[in-house]
């Protein structure tokens, strides 16, 4: 009984010297207010339209192109072809031109390699750790050790 007691008061005290200065952080002596840090995540965009097929080549320059084919039926608009740029495999893409045979629409991508400093904005975007993760993260490890030591058995437990 007295090692379990050691140990939630461990954790209690690791928990709070963690959140002592994080709540000094903030500014705020009452300490009432807590602010939980979301990173901001864009809703993907759907496209209107996939396309039949795409293609990976290479351009006499060297660097890569992607060409995505698309067939419109009658009630579909050709502005729906989606035109951003993207980041695939270390490349960036940028759209060339569309071109139209019939119903069938082609759009070129040329790439060009991103470069080794910089990353897609996407990868680039990482949120910091705030003060309660933190302190998750100190409380899963104090219990993690009380189990490992054998403060939480039921072995020396009489009935």
């Amino acid at each position: 009984m007295k090692r379990i007691l050691l140990a939630f008061f461990v954790a209690a005290i690791l928990m709070t010297v963690v959140a002592v200065p994080a709540l000094a952080a903030y500014g705020d002596s009452s300490g009432a207010t807590i602010q939980i840090l979301v990173p901001d995540v864009a809703t993907p965009v759907v496209p209107k339209l996939y396309p039949r097929d795409v293609r990976e080549t290479y351009t006499q320059n060297g660097s890569r192109m992607i060409v995505k084919t698309y067939d419109l039926n009658p009630d579909e608009a050709p502005g729906d072809i989606p035109r951003g740029n993207f980041d695939r495999e270390g490349w960036h893409y940028e759209l060339t031109e569309i071109t139209r045979d019939g119903n069938t629409y082609t759009a070129n991508f040329i790439g060009v390699p991103l470069d080794s400093g910089s990353a897609s904005p996407a990868a680039a975007q990482s949120a910091p750790m705030n003060s309660m993760a933190l302190t998750l993260i100190i409380a899963a490890a104090a219990l993690l050790v009380g189990i490992s030591l054998g403060y939480f058995s039921s072995k020396g437990r009489k009935k």
